[in-house]
């Protein structure tokens, strides 16, 4: 069994959607996101599929807590391979700035 590599697969939780098209409070989807995250530390990997965040900009206080909860995992060993949604990519059709600032271990278009 010591050759398993555990996968935790997440995606569409949109972390900082606008307020006008908010079904669920951003409070609860945050806290979704910190109970993910605990779950990936008992895996290896952590694949984020996208729409994790809702913009290309969410904002400072976001991409910290985000960034916050990825370095806990990478300290744990944990490798974080992120492919941004449509929503998360910038205008030209790139990586967002706010994307790389994440800390992920992998970044995929």
């Amino acid at each position: 069994m010591d050759d398993e590599v555990r996968i935790l697969i997440m995606s569409d939780l949109h972390l900082g959607i606008d307020s006008d098209r908010l079904y669920i409070p951003e409070s609860v989807r945050l806290n979704t996101f910190r109970k993910i995250t605990a779950l990936a530390l008992e895996h290896d990997i952590l694949l984020v599929a996208g729409d994790l965040l809702d913009s290309p900009d969410p904002g400072a206080q976001l991409i910290d807590a985000v960034r916050s909860e990825f370095m806990k995992l990478q300290e744990k060993g944990v490798d974080i391979i992120y492919t941004p949604g449509r929503g998360e990519l910038a205008g030209d059709g790139g990586i967002s700035p706010d994307i790389g600032r994440l800390n992920a271990s992998h970044v995929f278009l």
